[in-house]
């Protein structure tokens, strides 16, 4: 069984190694998020690591843990790091399911203000993504999620684009315990917005930040 689970985990770093050599030095959050499957491997190769090594998998606060369905709501502001006057900001409510206490996937639906130099507009779209958890303390745990949905905006955005766009997200943040099975979310993301044609793809990239309220069911 031990070998099975070594020969498993060297296939999968193997198939990762493209996710690590795209990473952008000069901008630590931000790597080529299509097609997605290697960032995908790269953080099961991490959750299977804690899995294998880490300590004591159940989580401290008590409410995590495999078949647990999960309601959020979040608050983010993404501003540009190539525009300064482009930013987004956007509220986005939803739901997930833990299939483990460390791993889960959810969706959410967003409204959000989108602009820039030339336009001012608002946007609704919907998302789906995975999660990842890893408890480091009694009442924090840190998460990375990584996901892709849509937007539709009311006028072109970016400017010149369209007004239908995907919307890839990835980024990690901590969830700490407040009461029960309440928790403060509070993280960073990268938040990326085009139409992924090859001929004319104007795009949006952003590091921004959230916060936001977790109610475990």
């Amino acid at each position: 069984m031990f070998r099975k689970v070594i020969i498993v985990i060297v296939i999968l770093l193997v198939l990762s190694a493209s996710a690590v050599s795209a990473y952008d030095l000069r901008n630590p959050l931000y790597f080529d998020v299509f097609p997605g499957f290697e960032g995908l491997v790269l953080l099961s190769v991490t959750g299977i690591g804690y899995l294998l090594t880490g300590p004591d998998q159940d989580d401290p606060s008590g409410y995590y843990h495999g078949n647990t369905f999960y309601l959020n709501g979040l608050c983010g502001y993404y501003p540009s790091y190539e525009d300064a006057d482009t930013n987004v900001l956007e509220s986005r409510i939803g739901f997930g399911y833990y299939f483990l206490s460390w791993f889960g996937v959810g969706l959410e639906v967003n409204a959000s203000a989108l602009t820039d130099q030339q336009t001012g507009t608002y946007g609704v779209g919907c998302l789906a993504y995975f999660r990842w958890r890893f408890p480091i303390a009694q009442a924090v745990t840190v998460f990375f999620d990584y996901g892709i949905g849509m937007i539709f905006s009311g006028t072109e955005f970016p400017t010149s684009g369209t007004a239908l766009n995907f919307m890839p997200i990835y980024g990690m943040g901590v969830n700490i315990h407040l009461r029960t099975a309440h928790y403060l979310l509070l993280g960073v993301r990268h938040f990326h917005i085009s139409n992924h044609q090859e001929i004319h793809n104007p795009g949006f990239n952003s590091n921004g930040f959230f916060l936001g309220y977790e109610f475990v069911l």
